[in-house]
């Protein structure tokens, strides 16, 4: 880049260095004739707030410890551009002259443009890592409540297996335009099915102790189900036809697949209707709700 001078001269003050700075780390730099080491430090301080977001997500350690690391590196820049700038500026001549980018626009410009790479990476962040859904229905009751809202962990499983207890949102396999939230509840290769309100994996009935009688808006009872590492609450609403809704026939869930049911037993579109759902459909395991409550769903798992 040519940078040309425009034969004025004006003196640099060290205050309008820092607050320029500031704002943008670099621009100071830039605004004291420095326009290599302003952008330099420009780009890194606007760079490192991309990874410095997840820092501030609920995400496992290590992308956390990423975004930690690009926090810290960011603030460093961020103080180090401040002082410089300053130093730079008390040590200017003052009959400097002018350059073609000293000018209020460009300073402009360049404060702006952190808000969009900044909004890119949020973007990227939903799209690829983490991103939150609400959930508008009771089907997941008494775990999640109608229209919470919850994150969706995207990257879990490329580490870790699908695990039974974990609750999912996945593609609705008749409705691919939307997402569902229920829990797993087998894996491939499990036999499942219902008996009198019990769900038996591989031909056990897995435990269920009655925690409360209640309502919320419908009549039932609530039971703590324990199935492998998982411990979580159901929902047995009372219904007309209890024979029908509690009862399930024997199934094997295929290779690649998984046998989901919302906790809300008896009032819930799940694997009971439309069959065991694809690994690929799964979009990320819900390890929060974060709306209007925090809950770590995660605890439900004993390590």
């Amino acid at each position: 880049m040519e940078i040309t001078e425009t034969g004025r001269i004006k003196q640099r003050r060290p205050i309008i260095a820092v607050l320029l700075s500031f704002l943008t780390a670099g621009l100071g730099h830039i605004y004291c004739g420095r326009f290599g080491k302003g952008l330099v430090l420009f780009f890194l301080y606007a760079i490192l707030g991309v990874p410095g977001l997840l820092g501030m997500l609920p995400l496992a350690l290590g992308y956390r410890l990423i975004g930690i690391s690009a926090t810290i590196a960011g603030f460093a820049i961020w103080i180090y551009a401040i002082f410089d700038a300053r130093r730079i500026a008390k040590r200017a001549s003052s009959n400097y002259v002018l350059k073609d980018y000293n000018r209020w626009w460009v300073y402009l410009i360049l404060i702006l443009i952190p808000f969009p790479i900044s909004v890119a990476g949020a973007l990227h962040i939903r799209a690829g890592i983490i991103e939150a859904f609400y959930v508008p229905s009771k089907s997941m009751y008494p775990t999640i409540h109608y229209n919470e809202k919850i994150l969706a962990n995207k990257v879990v499983y490329d580490s870790q297996p699908v695990r039974r207890g974990d609750i999912v949102v996945f593609v609705n396999p008749n409705k691919r335009h939307q997402f569902n939230v229920k829990r797993i509840v087998a894996l491939a290769g499990d036999t499942v099915e219902i008996k009198g309100n019990r769900l038996l994996i591989n031909g056990r009935k897995l435990e269920a102790d009655k925690i409360d009688d209640y309502g919320n808006g419908d009549a039932g009872e609530i039971f703590l189900e324990t199935n492998s590492s998982a411990k979580y609450q159901i929902f047995l609403a009372s219904v007309e036809d209890s024979q029908s809704a509690g009862n399930f026939p024997e199934t094997i869930v295929p290779n690649g697949h998984c046998f989901i049911l919302g906790d809300n037993r008896n009032k819930s579109e799940d694997s009971r209707d439309f069959g065991p759902v694809p690994l690929s459909d799964i979009v990320g395991r819900v390890d929060y709700i974060y709306y209007p409550r925090w809950v770590d769903i995660r605890k439900e798992h004993k390590e």
